[in-house]
């Protein structure tokens, strides 16, 4: 544009001035060897600013020439764009749709995997994946990484993904291992909880309980749950009584007091021989109410502890004793009493048990305590009863 208009700005320049230079004209001489070529100077200037045009017309009309090849090269380059673009899309529905074959060779025609969109690499990966190509699995993936900082995180979040499909939970941990300090989201989040509860790592789990609450992943009940596994789990690998004590640490003011937890606990001191701490707890409970749960731990105790005998047999006594503590309770003193050595007494409580509930545990042990007494052939009789009972109950169980 600014040479077009210095070039009018010369012209106008010429026409201006030619006339007045008209009248008192110079000449112009050029001489060759052949020729000599001898004109006014008004003449001169029109004929070199029309040479002047003449000769930037065919140089843009040169340049334009030129130009074409590159301006038909980026439209096939578009229309390429528009065709890959097309495959994808159409690719993208087909994975949807579960075709995952079809839609790997959709991606694949669209274009070399270096030259692909983030959003072509994945769904090409997971569909490689889905039709048995592992490697190529890889090498999208691989290819995916090279794009930019996210696109890292985004990979090994899909590699997590597909490892925990195959069940190949230590490469997805690792995968998000790697990720977890810089990125934390609902996804990774409920990505680790699948990968824990493949490996049935409770620790792990309840490590992570305030994020599947924050995410709600798992509701306030579910949390309670997970504590309530962590702690039967940690109970069973407790071996001395330290153990124990710092377990009962992790226990709120309501845990203390409940008898699903207290049960089995008090069942764990007794085998490692923490019997006065067993004695403390179960008396406190005791006082408190006479829990049908933790009556019927009691019944499995290995040894009798007098003082909880005693608190038991108040209880029997008592006016207050709710219809369905009746059982527990009885199977409760029974179980004490023959630990004790008070066969005719556990007897009795067996034997009025039994008018409440015939089942094999109460057969198996009004059985032991009739060995006890050396009258076998009735103790045999009630043992067959107990194996009877068990054998129909497995029965029913598995119709």
């Amino acid at each position: 544009m600014l040479k077009t208009i210095l070039l009018l700005a010369f012209v106008c320049l010429c026409i201006c001035v030619g006339p007045y230079l008209a009248d008192s004209q110079g000449l112009v001489h050029i001489a060759t060897q052949d020729y000599v070529i001898e004109t006014s100077i008004t003449t001169a200037c029109v004929i070199i600013a029309v040479s002047i045009f003449l000769l930037y017309f065919v140089i843009s009309l040169i340049s334009r020439f030129i130009r074409l090849p590159s301006g038909t090269m980026r439209w096939f380059s578009l229309h390429s764009q528009r065709k890959a673009a097309a495959l994808q899309d159409e690719a993208y529905l087909a994975y949807e749709e579960g075709d995952y074959a079809r839609a790997l060779g959709l991606i694949r025609q669209s274009g070399q995997p270096a030259k692909l969109p983030l959003k072509a690499l994945f769904v090409a990966a997971k569909a490689a994946f889905n039709v048995g190509k592992l490697e190529e699995t890889r090498d999208l993936l691989d290819t995916a990484e090279k794009l930019n900082k996210q696109a890292v995180t985004a990979s090994s979040i899909v590699r997590a993904k597909l490892n925990l499909r195959i069940g190949n939970t230590k490469a997805a941990l690792e995968n998000l291992n790697s990720i977890k300090d810089s990125y934390k989201n609902k996804l990774i989040s409920k990505l680790y909880y699948e990968c824990y509860k493949r490996d049935f790592n409770i620790e792990k789990i309840y490590e992570l309980t305030d994020q599947l609450i924050k995410y709600k992943l798992i509701s306030d009940k579910d949390a309670q749950e997970i504590f309530k596994q962590l702690f039967e789990y940690r109970l069973k690998q407790a071996e001395t009584s330290e153990q124990m004590h710092d377990l009962y640490k992790t226990l709120n003011r309501k845990n203390k007091v409940n008898y699903k937890y207290m049960g089995p606990y008090v069942n764990k001191l007794i085998q490692l021989g923490d019997i006065n701490q067993a004695r403390s707890i179960s008396l406190s409970l005791l006082k408190k109410a006479a829990d049908p749960d933790f009556l019927e731990s009691i019944s499995t105790w290995d040894i009798s502890v007098p003082d909880v005998l005693d608190a038991l047999k108040k209880l029997s006594t008592s006016n207050l004793i709710a219809s369905q503590v009746n059982l527990p309770l009885l199977k409760a003193l029974g179980n004490l009493e023959f630990k004790a050595g008070l066969l005719d007494s556990s007897f009795n409580h067996y034997k009025q048990a039994l008018e409440l509930a015939q089942t094999p545990d109460i057969y198996y042990r009004l059985g032991q305590i009739v060995a006890a007494q050396q009258k076998y052939p009735e103790s045999a009789a009630y043992f067959n009863k107990a194996v009877a009972l068990s054998d129909k109950t497995r029965a029913v169980s598995l119709q």
